[in-house]
Formats: structure tokens, C-alpha cells, sequence
């Protein structure tokens, strides 16, 4: 919207998240996609750039690290994942018990570089 005296102004609607440039909806439906198919796959599908694709995963992580409640993991799994010819490696926490991912971290060695994602849990 185009204000003639404040120039382009940015409202908030009930239906995108802040500085998304796409509806609640159709970030649901890429995620649905991607559950299913490669980024590459749902970017042609979709005729979405990957950086548009990374960025709806990006803020679908966040919404759900937000709502992922506190909780002390008993049994903890660490594993260590490559990938691209084997030469790039990711550590991941999870816990065995409930089955989800604690913190993915962007290396293999023993003190890791800052993690992809994580979640403190106290």
C-alpha cells in the first residue's frame, strides 16, 4: 500500500507472518510438500526460488522450537550424519524417549561450530 504522505507503508493481516510475502496456507502447503518431496522437487512445483523455500522452513522451525515445551530428556541419542559425498557432517541430539530432535549441530568435531538449531532446555 502506497501512503501519499508516508510513502510504502507494510501492514500486519492475520494471514502472513510478518515479512514473509506468502499466506499462513500456502506455507503450509510447501511444508506438506516438502514432507514428501526435494526442495529442488517442490521448487518446481511450487515456481519458488530455494532461498523462498529456505525461508518458509526457516520460520516453520522457529514456530515450532516456540512451542515446544521445556522438557528433561532421560535417554539422549547423539549421532553424527554426512552428507554431500560424505565430506560435510552434521552432530545431532535427540531424545530416545519421545523420539525428537534436541540440537543439530553444524560439524562432527567436539566442540561444534554454532548449531543449525537448537533449543536450551533447563
Amino acid at each position: 500500500m502506497k501512503c501519499a504522505e508516508h510513502g510504502v507503508v507494510t501492514v500486519t493481516v492475520p494471514w502472513a507472518e510478518p515479512g514473509s510475502g506468502f499466506t499462513v496456507l500456502f506455507e503450509a502447503l510447501v511444508i506438506d510438500w516438502l514432507k514428501e518431496a526435494s526442495t529442488l522437487g517442490v521448487s518446481r512445483l511450487m515456481k519458488l526460488s530455494w532461498n523462498a523455500i529456505d525461508g518458509i522452513m526457516q520460520r516453520a522451525v522457529e514456530r515450532g522450537l516456540s512451542r515446544r515445551e521445556a522438557t528433561r530428556a532421560t535417554q539422549s541419542g547423539v549421532d553424527e550424519t554426512a552428507f554431500r559425498k560424505r565430506h560435510d557432517y552434521v552432530t545431532i541430539v535427540s531424545d530416545q524417549e519421545a523420539g525428537t530432535v534436541l540440537h543439530v549441530g553444524d560439524d562432527r568435531k567436539k566442540q561444534c561450530n554454532p548449531p543449525i538449531l537448537s533449543r536450551s532446555y533447563s
